[in-house]
């Protein structure tokens, strides 16, 4: 199967590919939000007799308390990158200083999920979709230090 799709690739021209991708995601930003809400519609059009939750962490962390703090099973995506300035490899970082990284702690989203699954099921009469997002909320005077 996988010899099949790198022929069709590849038959196709660098350019109309380039040129294919947007007429298809029309409008969204990438790939990736694309597909998510095409799967997002499709379990509207045919869940409607199931009862579903879509939980939408924003990027995971390490864990705040469960099953200890500090808890993380990789160094992928933002572990990896505190991990490294941690032990100094990482010394500097190009970033804009008034965005904060939409961070959650893994503890934290499963403990919604636990949650929505429950409260989906409890509720599964009412036939309607539940979305939950997860965003980490700071205080408003949290602030950076600068060097």
């Amino acid at each position: 199967m996988q010899l099949l799709f790198d022929k069709n690739v590849n038959f196709c021209p660098r350019l109309l590919k380039t040129e294919m991708t947007p007429l298809i995601i029309k409008g969204w930003p990438n790939t990736y939000t694309f597909t998510k809400a095409l799967a997002e519609k499709m379990l509207l059009q045919l869940g409607d007799k199931l009862p579903i939750v879509i939980v939408r962490p924003s990027i995971v962390t390490a864990s705040w308390r469960e099953p200890i703090l500090g808890w993380v099973d990789n160094l992928n995506g933002p572990t990896g990158l505190l991990a490294g300035a941690g032990k100094g490899v990482l010394r500097t970082l190009l970033c804009h200083k008034d965005l904060i990284a939409d961070l959650v702690p893994v503890d934290i989203c499963i403990n919604l999920l636990i949650s929505a699954a429950w409260y989906t099921a409890i509720n599964s009469f009412r036939k309607q979709l539940f979305v939950v997002g997860i965003h980490l909320i700071l205080l408003d005077n949290y602030k950076c230090n600068y060097i």
